[in-house]
């Protein structure tokens, strides 16, 4: 029998290379186990506006979808024993708040990068209101952000029997973050700056002044912080922390998801939101949601134009009807004019401003009125059956 030495010699090659080459994989992997014991971040990368990054965990995207912080957040028992309630009696809690907060999170989140501020006050609301835009508190504070009527007109809000713009989100919004960028450019410090939000910028001065102590977590624990004060800021941190790293606290929010966008498009005269709705099909929870300033269900009737707020994507479907010259978005009414009756009395009995009902009829002198002549007027809030309610066609 013949043997091939050099078949033999070429087989033997091949089998030596693909263990030599089994072992090197081997080994490089057992080096990468344990060449370090302690948990490493590493940035990645990005996709979109998601940062990629890795863990001694498994890495899930967070509510904000980050995993660095703005600043350094101090080791505390305060903010261990939140961050210990909110992954186990508070959990379903804070996915229930975080969830609630998807039809503000984007809004938010936005405002808070236009003005260049800590991306983690997206969320104060979730301690102020729990997201909610009509929560009121026993104090009186009002609002997503929890404005009190004593210090909301500072910032230019307008609360009548119309309107309560303390529930405006996107004015109150606003005015929040510049109250929280004040506060940090007079204190120097976010932690201090929250505190203030919470305790109010000169309580928490004349603590300062006091105790000469500039330090939130020393004020806390030597007692000089009112109860619920002491309790704010180690409950924001804890739960930012959270929801910005839930993979590391083993909390799974994979189901808060979906966040909406809002467009605001202006309207002339009163509107009401119900014939919006009806005209539009734009399903009328989300006008009451988005413009939960007011306290009915049209816009104020002595201001000339107003800012619906509505998601992004009935925006267009709003623009139609409103640029549709067919309709009156205002339920409006025919009065017939009687002997003794003037704008006033007319005023008086169907609860309108004389000027809106003078606005509304551009064609008769409201000062001179005759009997039999017709006014058109805007129907609010009486019923009355000597009024012909209608939805006017302008064209019929």
């Amino acid at each position: 029998m013949k043997i091939d030495i050099l078949k033999i010699f070429r087989t033997g090659l091949r089998i030596i290379l693909f263990y030599s080459i089994m072992c090197v994989i081997l080994f490089t992997y057992i080096i990468i186990l344990t060449v370090n014991d302690t948990p490493v971040e590493v940035n990645a990368g990005k996709i979109g506006d998601l940062e990629l990054y890795t863990e001694d965990f498994d890495p899930k995207i967070g509510y904000w979808g980050g995993v660095e912080f703005s600043f350094e957040i101090p080791e505390h028992e305060s903010i261990d024993k939140w961050i210990e309630y909110y992954t186990t009696t508070g959990k379903s809690g804070l996915l229930q708040t975080l969830e609630r907060g998807l039809i503000y999170r984007d809004f938010i989140r936005a405002r808070i990068e236009e003005k260049n501020l800590p991306k983690e006050l997206l969320f104060i609301p979730f301690i102020e209101s729990s997201y909610r835009n009509t929560a009121v508190s026993r104090s009186g504070a009002a609002g997503l952000w929890q404005f009190m009527e004593s210090t909301s007109k500072g910032y230019g809000f307008e609360i009548n029997s119309w309107i309560d713009e303390r529930r405006d989100f996107w004015k109150c919004t606003d005015a929040a973050l510049d109250k929280l960028e004040y506060n940090y450019e007079y204190f120097g410090d976010w932690f201090l700056a929250l505190a203030a939000y919470n305790y109010g910028k000169r309580g928490l001065s004349n603590v300062i002044e006091r105790t000469g102590i500039n330090d939130y977590f020393e004020l806390l624990d030597k007692g000089y912080l009112p109860e619920e004060t002491q309790r704010y800021v180690p409950k924001f941190l804890a739960i930012m922390q959270i929801s910005i790293r839930p993979a590391k606290y083993g909390v799974d929010i994979s189901s808060v998801d979906n966040s909406m966008s809002w467009d605001r498009v202006k309207v002339n005269g009163m509107v009401d939101l119900k014939i919006v709705s009806y005209l539009s099909g734009i399903p009328f929870n989300w006008l009451e949601i988005g413009n939960a300033e007011l306290n009915q269900s049209h816009t104020p009737p002595y201001m000339d134009e107003y800012w619906i707020k509505i998601p992004e994507m009935y925006s267009t479907r709003l623009r139609e009807v409103i640029n549709d010259n067919k309709f009156d978005l205002a339920k409006i009414g025919e009065h017939i004019i009687g002997e003794g009756d003037t704008i006033y009395s007319l005023s008086n009995q169907y609860q309108v401003n004389a000027h809106l009902i003078q606005r509304v009829n551009p064609g008769i002198d409201i000062h001179s009125l005759n009997v039999g002549d017709v006014l058109q007027v805007p129907i609010i809030n009486v019923a009355d059956n000597s009024i012909n309610v209608t939805i006017i066609n302008k064209n019929s």
